[in-house]
Formats: structure tokens, C-alpha cells, sequence
């Protein structure tokens, strides 16, 4: 796992196993190979691929708390509203 940076450009360089179709290459995650352990490949297996620079978007932040409390005091008054329309009435 990785965390993306503040940064707006970000670069991706990867290490990638080239197969072809009679061969298995499904990846194999175990907790082993998680360590940062490099194996040696053959070089016609493997190939570097670089991409860059991807533009990375900041989020908008909402203001959702200021929202769901006014949607909430709403409900509430609505609510408030009928009961009291149905008071009035049953009386």
C-alpha cells in the first residue's frame, strides 16, 4: 500500500513481467512477497514502464456536517409540523 503526496504531477515507474498466453501468470500476494525483496528475472521477461506526469486533482471538500444538520433541524420542524397539524386536528 502507498499514500498519494500533496504534489499535483506524479510519476509511476513499475517493474512488469511479460507473459505469453500459454504461460501462468497470476499474481501471487502472499505476505512474503510483500517485503521489498527483488528477484532476478531473465530480461526478455521483464520491462520498466514509466508514465508522467499524471496531474493529480485535489478533492473539493463539501461542507456535509453544515448540511446534515440543516437537513435534520428541517425534519424535525416538518415532523413537529404534522404532529401538531394532527393535534389540532383530533381535538
Amino acid at each position: 500500500m502507498f499514500t498519494m503526496s500533496d504534489h499535483s504531477h506524479i510519476y509511476l515507474h513499475c517493474l512488469s513481467r511479460i507473459c505469453s498466453q500459454d504461460e501462468n501468470c497470476t499474481t501471487n500476494c502472499s505476505p512474503r512477497q510483500n517485503q521489498k525483496v527483488r528477484r532476478d528475472l531473465p530480461d526478455k521477461l521483464t520491462a520498466i514502464l514509466s508514465a508522467g506526469p499524471i496531474s493529480a486533482a485535489k478533492r473539493k471538500l463539501t461542507n456535509w456536517p453544515g448540511a446534515q444538520i440543516m437537513l435534520s433541524v428541517a425534519g424535525g420542524l416538518i415532523g413537529l409540523f404534522f404532529l401538531t397539524a394532527l393535534g389540532v386536528r383530533a381535538a
